[in-house]
Formats: C-alpha cells, structure tokens, sequence
C-alpha cells in the first residue's frame, strides 16, 4: 500500500513540474521612466524587448554612452541636433552587422528605440529603431517568437 501511494505522489509530482513550465509567462511588461533628463535637450530611451541575448553597449557618434541589457534599458540626454546610435557588440565569428540609426533630436523632447537582434544565416544584425512613445514595453520570455515592429 505505501509503494503504491509513494508511486502515485512520485507520478503526481512529475507531472506537475512538467506543467509548470506549460504556464510560465511568455512575455513580461516592463515600465519606462519616460520624464525628460533636461529641458535644453533631447532624452533617447533605448530598449531590449528580446530573449536575453546579453548586454548591448550603445555608441552615441561613435563614443560609448552606456549598456542596454536584458530589462534594463538605457536612458540618456543629447544636445539638440543630428546624432548617430548604433552599437559595437562582437561575436566570436565574422558576419556582425551593427547597424546604425541616425536622426535630428530636438531639446525638451524624448524619443525611444528598440535595439533588436536578427539572426542570418550568413550574417546576423544589431538594429536600433525608432519606436513610438510608450509607458511600458513587454519583454520576450522563453518560446516567443520575435516579431518586428
């Protein structure tokens, strides 16, 4: 009788931890401060709304102005005028492609990007996009597929 119940609670459990995974989240909502650093220049908020793929340092005309990771993203101000982003993440084979995302920034205004990841079969991509304004972004967990927006 107690192998029998000890078989039964055993069975119960593993079917229950293999559920487990069926209902975790797929996505996450995450807030953005969304308040202007300074009213004599722009804000650029620079979000990854990916599966992890570890942290992104972010190049403002060519000078590194901090990392975007996982839900952590990158807030920083710029003096009114055409600027440059782009990122210099390396990969341990040929075929990175940083791609670079270039736009006139206006004072007292905040403007936000996506910094996504494009997988190629012979070369993959790093893309900063402009992004309309938002409060929040929702992050892809494990099993989303990535869609482009």
């Amino acid at each position: 009788m107690t192998t029998k119940v000890s078989t039964s609670i055993l069975v119960l459990s593993l079917v229950m931890f293999c559920l487990t995974g069926c209902i975790t989240p797929k996505h996450i909502t995450l807030p953005l401060d969304t308040s202007l650093i300074s009213d004599e220049e722009a804000t650029i908020i620079i979000f990854n709304d990916q599966l992890n793929r570890g942290d992104y340092t972010v190049l403002l005309d060519g000078q590194p102005v901090g990392k975007v990771s996982g839900g952590v993203p990158l807030k920083i101000s710029v003096k009114p005028g055409e600027h440059t982003l782009n990122t210099n993440k390396k990969l341990y084979f040929k075929g990175l492609i940083n791609r670079q995302a270039k736009k006139n920034f206006e004072a007292g205004k905040v403007y936000y990007f996506r910094l996504w990841y494009e997988l190629g079969i012979y070369a993959s991509s790093i893309w900063i996009d402009e992004v309309s304004p938002r409060n929040s972004y929702t992050r892809k967990m494990l099993g989303e597929t990535q869609q482009h927006y």
